[in-house]
């Protein structure tokens, strides 16, 4: 089961790690975990800088469009 996790991640960030490296300018593995996968709150706050009452989502959506929120949501 772990093992199955594990592999399921790392199928995503080969997807992603490219069109996350364009898209955004930087390395997805700067925000990535063998155990866990996209660090999602290391992202937000080290690299998005969300502001207080938007959401990252609205946030991803306003500054990457369409293509950075399918990335993001990809990941997850």
């Amino acid at each position: 089961m772990v093992q199955e996790f594990m592999l399921d991640n790392n199928k995503k960030r080969l997807k992603y790690a490219g069109s996350f490296q364009s898209v955004f300018g930087v390395s997805l593995g700067k925000f990535w975990s063998v155990l866990t996968g996209f660090d999602i709150v290391k992202f937000d706050e080290e690299f998005m800088k969300t502001p207080d009452g938007i959401s990252t989502e609205e946030y991803v959506k306003q500054k990457y469009g369409e293509l950075g929120l399918s990335i993001v949501r990809g990941l997850l």
